[in-house]
């Protein structure tokens, strides 16, 4: 840390000051002012978080029911022991991508001066691909090279998540609790 200091000071003898050659001029050491994120991310206006819905998406999570081979979750290749994301080059899903962190990912869109982001236009992926967490998680189930695997398609695979869930008497149980009766389908799901 000392190091540190003494190269900022011995740097900061070599730029000019403001006034000119021979003026001295006041250093500022502080590093800038950021404001910190609130303690709660944002919820959507038609999605509000309750108990209920975040212990089903914690199940959700951890379960390979949604891959198309059921051999991967999502927890998978975004493991919170590494942050949320995969440390491995290769993820393990069928595509073997880097996993990013998901940690933080609601708070996509902030911008500085407003306290919460757009939730529902909040920029996903690395290329901007998906305009809201929910579109996010479409995406992974959607894709060959990762959660869908080959042997479904685009087509495919949504009716055949929705049929293996209420195929399991707990889900369906929680799913009722959260979002109502026969409440089982993409929008929920997502």
């Amino acid at each position: 840390m000392q190091t540190r200091w003494l190269v900022l000071v011995a740097l900061s003898g070599c730029v000019e000051p403001a006034g000119g050659p021979g003026v001295d001029a006041p250093v500022d050491l502080e590093p800038p002012r950021t404001e910190a994120l609130p303690l709660a991310a944002p919820d959507p206006a038609n999605n509000p978080r309750t108990p209920a819905k975040i212990a089903l998406g914690r199940l959700l999570f951890w379960d390979p029911v949604l891959s198309g081979d059921r051999d991967v979750a999502c927890a998978t290749c975004h493991d919170p022991a590494f942050g949320y994301a995969d440390p491995r080059a290769s993820s393990t899903t069928v595509g073997g991508r880097n996993s990013m962190t998901v940690l933080n990912a609601a708070w996509n869109g902030a911008v500085a001066g407003h306290t919460q982001p757009d939730c529902e236009q909040a920029p996903m992926f690395w290329d901007n691909r998906a305009r809201s967490l929910e579109q996010q998680a479409r995406g992974p189930l959607m894709a060959a090279d990762e959660m869908m695997g080959d042997r479904y398609t685009a087509a495919t695979i949504l009716p055949e998540l929705i049929a293996r869930l209420q195929a399991i008497p707990d889900y369906v149980a929680r799913f009722e609790a959260v979002y109502g009766a026969g409440q089982i389908n993409e929008t929920t799901i997502l």
